[in-house]
């Protein structure tokens, strides 16, 4: 018998406030480029806590993209 998934309320949440759409496969395939991205920014906010660094970041509309979806985007913005 499959294990049942739980999916996390806070990717569903970044989902519905930036209306992502995704296929079972692209779904969890963005859910995890998510996660590493949150455990990222949760990383830095703590040296910022620390006082290591001087800024904090934060989740934005791009956490559940690619590297070269986001340099993608960026460069056609300029032409």
């Amino acid at each position: 018998m499959a294990a049942l998934v739980v999916p996390d309320p806070k990717w569903m949440e970044y989902k519905r406030t930036h209306n992502r759409n995704y296929g079972s496969g692209e779904d969890h395939e963005r859910f995890e480029t998510w996660k590493k991205r949150v455990k990222a920014i949760k990383a830095h906010n703590a040296r910022y806590d620390r006082g290591e660094v001087d800024y904090k970041l934060s989740i934005d509309h791009q956490a559940d993209r690619h590297s070269h979806e986001i340099g993608q985007r960026r460069q056609g913005a300029r032409h």
